[in-house]
């Protein structure tokens, strides 16, 4: 069993879901604010510890192209530091359309579950399908 933290980072909020690759579950976590990086990272770490957590799945924000964009870079920066602080195995996982799909879920079944459609919700959103999208991959390299 690996316990998996998702992490969808973004200029003012962090969304976080939270998995499992053997049950093969997913449950929305957290949204964190950024503001103090060494407090998101404390914050992040005691996450971490706490949760048990095994591995970490970052959203690899590419341009629709492919390519790296400054987002992606801002990301792996954050990815590196918070690699250092926590010493777990790190995977980016490709995030391009999670934000649309995020918001576009909000109108329907998640608008039910949160209301309003603030942006910090849609960043929890993200990490979910981040992290769905992650634990499919698993589940078909098993398969």
């Amino acid at each position: 069993m690996s316990r998996v933290l998702a992490i969808d980072y973004g200029e003012k909020y962090i969304g976080l879901a939270m998995g499992d690759t053997e049950e093969y579950y997913i449950v929305p976590y957290e949204v964190l604010s950024t503001g103090s990086f060494e407090d998101l990272y404390i914050e992040l770490e005691k996450i971490v510890n706490e949760s048990k957590i095994d591995e970490i799945v970052v959203g690899y924000p590419l341009g629709m192209n492919g390519e790296k964009t400054d987002q992606t870079l801002e990301v792996e920066k954050f990815a590196d530091a918070l690699q250092a602080k926590v010493g777990l195995p790190l995977i980016f996982e490709d995030e391009r359309l999670t934000s649309k799909m995020a918001e576009k879920q909000q109108q329907g079944f998640l608008k039910k579950i949160w209301s309003g459609t603030n942006k910090n919700q849609v960043q929890k959103s993200s990490a979910i399908l981040i992290l769905e999208t992650y634990l499919d991959k698993k589940k078909n390299q098993k398969g």
